[in-house]
């Protein structure tokens, strides 16, 4: 880990970053800084001269830590980020994942059974990729960020904001398989007047259930992304922690 500690902390108190972009942003400067040294060392030069080149190239001016936050902090990144940070202290993350497991175990309950498949629209078929792909993503990230993390590792947040999207896009394809169901029955419902009840009904439990399939998997891929989201933060904070304690 980076020995340029003293660097890294007047850096921090000066980063107009909310957390845990500011721990992000910490450890990809402390690793920034170890590369360069070595890289210094492996030159030639002496370690304390190289040890003063690296400090003098990361003394950043406010404004060029000003473009560094704009840089790394977009208002989506905030609002995801403030959003899966809602839960910090260990009780809240002990209640919200005890809810969040028997919110899954039951979603997936739900998803397994082949009578909602069966009712839904042929959409569903490919909500049931979306939802899959997004439960093995989940749980790929979920193995590296809880089992495969090595202490002091860098922290690879690759993956994770696919998650929210596959939710969008469960919502979004949800929404069009039911406008497309309703254009159909309207045509069935055009060339048989007097089953115009009986289309309709079947029309509002096909999309039911569809509905059900669509926001059950958004749901699933959302709470995957909240806590894995806010274990990627805490292990953010807790080395950007351990980083500026160490001495120069």
């Amino acid at each position: 880990m980076s020995g340029f500690a003293e660097r890294l902390r007047s850096i921090a108190t000066r980063l107009p970053v909310p957390e845990p972009a500011r721990s992000r942003i910490l450890l990809e400067m402390a690793t920034d800084m170890d590369d360069l040294f070595q890289h210094l060392v492996e030159k030639g030069m002496a370690e304390p001269e190289a040890n003063r080149t690296v400090v003098q190239q990361f003394d950043l001016s406010d404004e060029a830590l000003l473009e560094l936050a704009r840089v790394h902090a977009s208002p989506l990144s905030c609002s995801l980020e403030g959003l899966s940070g809602q839960a910090r202290s260990p009780w809240e993350r002990v209640v919200l994942g005890l809810v969040a497991l028997f919110v899954i175990v039951g979603l997936g309950g739900l998803l397994l059974r082949t009578r909602v498949v069966l009712d839904a629209s042929p959409v569903a078929y490919l909500l049931g990729i979306i939802i899959l792909a997004g439960t093995a993503l989940g749980i790929w990230k979920a193995n590296h960020l809880f089992v495969g993390q090595k202490p002091g590792g860098p922290i690879s947040r690759r993956g994770l904001r696919m998650l929210p999207g596959l939710s969008l896009i469960l919502v979004g394809l949800g929404m069009v398989g039911v406008w497309v169901e309703l254009y159909r029955s309207a045509l069935v419902i055009r060339s048989e007047p007097g089953m115009a009840m009986v289309h309709l009904v079947r029309w509002l439990h096909l999309t039911s259930a569809t509905l059900v399939v669509a926001l059950s998997g958004a749901l699933l891929t959302a709470l995957f992304w909240f806590f894995l989201e806010n274990r990627a933060a805490h292990l953010e904070e807790k080395a950007a922690a351990e980083l500026l304690e160490r001495p120069l």
